[in-house]
């Protein structure tokens, strides 16, 4: 008999610093009828949750598929400047569907319209068999809330924490799972663009489309190495104070991405009303 043998291969995940900072003039503290500084730690630590699920969903290391420069999503943070902005931190998953398995929904639009036929479609483009979770945005959601299957039944199931007030970390769902259809988790995270042009990315000019993700969860990790930590810094000589939160991390999948495997997947061009 012949043996059969599996490749290895070496895959190095380096650690990027994802940094957020504020400055305020300490005069300004001093005359604020409220607590200034309470309130800018919680916005500090909010900006660092935003800016990293933004960085995870539309990530592009180069800086070229979308134009950064013009880009605050949802009126979220503004974008940073050049290589500082959040988005630069690492590949995201949109960057990597569009580059390894895409489907144009203007191509099924005629025939499977407003049915569960759309999560089919962005699902199949998947080659692992270890499941699948599909990320939407809010539009997306509700576009979801009208589809029927093939009897005219509504295809779409909530999660069964969603009824108690907590979506996601109940029994049977995962953390952010608003729902499911054909049995696949349904993921709202809304970093993930209602603006784009036609072709998946954002222009600056056509603005009017949105997007779905496929992903196979168990290929992607989010590395810690070192967790957040907050400091603060006094300038007497212009008398202000920064504050500064700052975490070393990644976002990375476990293949080799080198090997460009379908484990991820987008369907583009999707209509947002």
């Amino acid at each position: 008999p012949t043996a059969e043998f599996s490749l290895t291969s070496k895959h190095a995940i380096g650690m990027v610093s994802h940094v957020v900072g504020y400055q305020v003039h300490r005069d300004s503290v001093e005359d604020s009828i409220i607590a200034v500084l309470p309130l800018i730690r919680e916005r500090l630590l909010k900006a660092f949750l935003v800016g990293e699920a933004d960085a995870i969903i539309n990530g592009d290391t180069t800086g070229t598929q979308d134009a950064l420069a013009n880009w605050v999503l949802r009126g979220w943070f503004p974008a940073g400047t050049g290589a500082t902005d959040r988005r630069r931190l690492f590949d995201g998953l949109r960057k990597r569907a569009l580059a390894r398995a895409s489907v144009d929904y203007a191509a099924i639009a005629a025939s499977k319209q407003g049915t569960t036929k759309e999560v089919l479609e962005v699902v199949k483009l998947l080659d692992s068999d270890d499941g699948a979770v599909v990320i939407v945005n809010r539009e997306q959601k509700f576009r979801m809330f009208e589809y029927e299957d093939l009897e005219g039944n509504a295809a779409w199931q909530p999660s069964p924490a969603v009824n108690g007030g907590q979506v996601g970390g109940g029994s049977g769902s995962l953390p952010g799972q608003i729902g499911t259809l054909y049995g696949y988790p349904i993921l709202e995270e809304n970093a993930l663009p209602n603006n784009l042009n036609a072709s998946g990315v954002y222009d600056h000019t056509t603005t009017t489309k949105g997007s779905m993700l496929a992903v196979t969860p168990s290929a992607y990790k989010r590395w810690i190495r070192k967790e957040t930590v907050m400091e603060s810094e006094v300038d007497i000589r212009n008398n202000t104070a920064t504050l500064v939160a700052r975490r070393r991390m990644n976002f990375a999948e476990l293949p080799n991405p080198a090997w460009a495997e379908k484990n991820v997947a987008v369907m583009f061009n999707l209509p947002t009303t």
